[in-house]
Formats: C-alpha cells, structure tokens, sequence
C-alpha cells in the first residue's frame, strides 16, 4: 500500500472515530437527536414481531434489552442539478445538503445491528423510522475496517465525513474530504448504483462520472 493510500485511510480512520459509536459528548441537534433515539428506540423494538427481530440485527431475545443508541449523524444529499453542472472550481463537498434526517446507529454490544430514522416533526425531534440490519452492519464495518491503521500516524482528526444518500441513483456513499481530495466509498446500494463489484475508497473524479451515469439511466 502506497504512502498516499495509507495517509488517505488514516485520516479516514481518525475522523471515524467520533462517527456513530458510543456516545461520549454531542453538541448542537446532536444531544436533541439521541434523546429522541432514546425515546424511540423501546418503542420501536416492541413493535418488531419476534420473527422479524433478526431482519433488524436483534439475532437473540437478549439483544433486545441490550441494544443502545449510538452517536446520530445527519444524513446528506445532493441535487442531480448541481452534479451535472459542478465545474472544476467547485469541489462535490459544496453541493452536499442536509436532508433533515439524521441516522442513529443502535449497538448491540458495541456491535452496529440496525438505524433509527430521527426527523424533527413540528419543531420537536422524533425517531420516525427504524431500518433492517444491512446497511448498519456495512457502516459499522467501514468504520471498523482501517480502524488498526489509526495508531500509526499522527494525523489531526479534522478530515471531513458525511454520510451521503443520493435518491435519484437509489445509492449510499460515505463521503470522505482529506487535504486537497474528495473520496466516496460506495456501500451496497453505490456499488449496484455505479455498476462495479468492490468497495473501494473512490476519488471524486473517478466516481462522479459513473454517479451521474447512474442519476440518469434511472430518471
């Protein structure tokens, strides 16, 4: 592995470390958000019948009552209008948006097993949705999979991450900005999105293209 690969994933590792795992301080909607998650989370997981429990990470009764909400983080998009007409003076990180959700990983164990949806319903936050196991468990996996890399670098933990869910392609990308470069890794859905086999740390030039192949094959 190159010196430049290594360097990138190092950043990506640093700045995963505050991203979805256990609570340890939150700031700004981020506190109103887990509070809402922590409200919801029983509730939710009442309401699963129990054949449906392991679709949505819960593999043992006692996962049930062992399941906590994790750190939330805001769910990003972007406008296929502002993709298409994105110039080289701009970089894809200012044309992302928030969209007002916020996804909350629930930890079994400290193990990523599902997602609340938490979305501010007339002016108060609410845990609105719960996700199946899938899309948790690749999150989780990300975050885990360069997470040995951390202790060998010095890196300042400011790299730029975001979760990022583009409607229009039906895709999921983490969105990762180190000095001077902008990455998207491709979950499950990206990858059937853009049309390849492996998940892999994709530079912005290299991914725009086949994500804007992709925006217009299914509109």
């Amino acid at each position: 592995m190159n010196n430049r690969i290594l360097l990138v994933l190092s950043i990506l590792v640093l700045g995963l470390s505050s991203f979805g795992g256990a609570p340890t301080s939150e700031t700004g909607d981020q506190a109103a958000v887990l509070k809402a998650a922590r409200l919801g989370l029983p509730v939710f997981l009442k309401e699963l019948p129990e054949d449906q429990r392991p679709h949505f990470g819960m593999f043992k009764p006692e996962d049930i009552f062992k399941a906590e909400p994790g750190l939330p983080f805001p769910v990003y998009t972007l406008d296929p209008k502002d993709l298409r007409t994105l110039s080289a003076s701009r970089t894809l990180g200012t044309i992302l948006k928030e969209t007002g959700d916020w996804y909350v990983p629930v930890l079994v164990d400290r193990e990523w097993r599902l997602l609340l949806t938490v979305s501010k319903m007339e002016g108060k936050w609410q845990t609105v949705g719960i996700s199946e196991a899938d899309l948790a468990a690749e999150i989780g996996m990300f975050q885990a999979r360069w997470l040995g890399l951390a202790e060998a670098t010095a890196v300042p933990r400011e790299s730029g991450m975001k979760f990022l869910r583009v409607f229009q392609a039906s895709a999921d990308f983490m969105y990762v900005l180190a000095p001077g470069r902008e990455f998207l890794w491709p979950f499950q859905s990206g990858l059937r999105a853009l049309e390849i086999v492996e998940s892999d740390l994709m530079t912005a030039e290299v991914a725009l293209p086949l994500l804007k192949t992709a925006i217009r094959e299914k509109n």
